[in-house]
């Protein structure tokens, strides 16, 4: 046995009950959908690597010295342009490639270097789909 049109009609207050949650479950995902496509999000790479850069990387790309044109005490964490996007990468591709840090240079630990391309390459996928998505 099952509910007619006869009784929901008999019972307007249901109908009208059941159309205006629907309308508002509606209007709850739009605006969810819209807030989601309009935040602010600023790709970073963590801060938390800022010491095993300085430590590692600044004697030869620092103030005093900057081998290679490249200082990595003024990259910035939060990527914002598309230069500095550009930056990170070449970061992230010595790192990959095994060129940083040289042969005679002390070498990073391998979780420390684990940990740092990981987040380099997240960051860098993030700052690609934000950079573009505005029209960088």
């Amino acid at each position: 046995m099952g509910i007619s049109i006869r009784w929901f009609m008999s019972h307007p207050g249901l109908l009208m009950g059941s159309v205006l949650l629907r309308v508002i479950g509606a209007l709850v995902f739009v605006y969810a959908h819209l807030a989601a496509e309009t935040l602010d999000i600023k790709p970073q790479v963590p801060v938390r690597h800022q010491a095993l850069l300085q430590h590692n990387c600044q004697s030869c790309h620092g103030p005093d010295k900057q081998k290679g044109k490249f200082r990595v005490d003024e990259l910035p964490y939060t990527i914002t342009t598309v230069e500095a996007a550009e930056r990170w990468q070449k970061v992230l591709n010595v790192l990959n490639a095994g060129d940083m840090p040289p042969e005679e240079e002390k070498q990073l630990d391998g979780l420390q270097k684990t940990e740092l391309l990981e987040d380099l390459a997240k960051s860098m996928v993030v700052a690609r789909k934000v950079l573009s998505d505005q029209g960088g």
